[in-house]
């Protein structure tokens, strides 16, 4: 009987073996996957990264580029300012000119209808045709202002 007990002892030892070693087994398996779920979440991560830096990067190149046209659009609206405002300047000596030329006129033709007045009063039709040259002229200052 003591046979069978030791028998008995050393199958339920070499099934303890068995099992510890059974159980050594899957601990080395679970740390190996542990190790490898390591290593994917670290290039998860890296690959993440490098992902996040490229759209930063094409970000900033956007960016770069939309602030690049928006100078030359604002480059361009200097320019037609500046343009503008020597159009205007340009036109506002011109009218200038104009009224000084008009002015210049009616103060001639006042001057030659006093003269007329005082030199013969009796051609009225004369005088009328100036009235009405004066009328004119006064007109287009009016027109001016």
């Amino acid at each position: 009987m003591e046979a069978k007990v030791n028998e008995r002892k050393n199958a339920n030892g070499k099934e303890v073996i068995k099992y510890i070693k059974e159980l050594e087994d899957k601990n080395v398996e679970i740390s190996t996957f542990k190790q490898e779920l390591e290593i994917m979440k670290k290039k998860t991560y890296e690959v993440k990264c490098l992902q996040l830096e490229a759209k930063v990067e094409d970000a900033k190149e956007e960016l770069k580029h939309k602030s690049q046209e928006y100078e030359n659009l604002l480059e361009k609206l200097r320019s037609k300012v500046k343009e503008n405002e020597a159009l205007s300047e340009s036109k506002y000596q011109k009218w200038t000119m104009i009224e000084n030329q008009i002015r210049k006129a009616v103060n001639f033709q006042f001057s030659f209808i006093q003269i007329n007045l005082h030199i013969d009063i009796s051609d009225c039709q004369s005088y009328c045709y100036y009235v009405k040259y004066l009328n004119f002229l006064l007109n287009l200052q009016t027109f001016r202002n």
